[in-house]
């Protein structure tokens, strides 16, 4: 059986759940795993960089949905702790995608790498991080 595919959904992922009262359980468990809560925290801070257009590749008048992938679904976070996000704008076929870094539990989080993708997932440009 394969295992499930976390998807973190800035604000909303865990929070769109179905009727079904097994998905009823199964979200808010999934709400309080610490590898889920860090993903949420590295989506805020890219949501702050998006809001003082600081984001490579953006800025604060486009909308689109960020989304990261946490599979499979640690129990625990390790450090430095990375993620990925990948951002589709409205009305454009590319990916912006981001990885965010943080090194220890209190260090700040970082921007490690910026980069946007076409619709077949080929890299077209790639953003300098500062």
């Amino acid at each position: 059986m394969k295992s499930p595919q976390i998807h973190v959904v800035l604000a909303a992922a865990i929070l769109l759940v179905g009727c079904s009262s097994s998905n009823s359980r199964f979200w808010p468990l999934m709400a309080k795993k610490p590898v889920v809560v860090e993903t949420e925290l590295a989506g805020d801070f890219l949501l702050g960089l998006h809001q003082k257009s600081l984001l490579p590749g953006d800025s604060k008048d486009r909308h689109g949905e960020l989304h990261s992938e946490i599979y499979p679904l640690p129990d625990h976070v390790t450090y430095p702790f990375s993620s990925t996000f990948h951002v589709s704008i409205k009305g454009e076929t590319s990916t912006n995608n981001y990885i965010v870094i943080r090194k220890s539990k209190d260090a700040p989080w970082q921007l490690q790498r910026a980069w946007r993708t076409d619709s077949q997932g080929h890299t077209i440009d790639e953003w300098p991080v500062k």
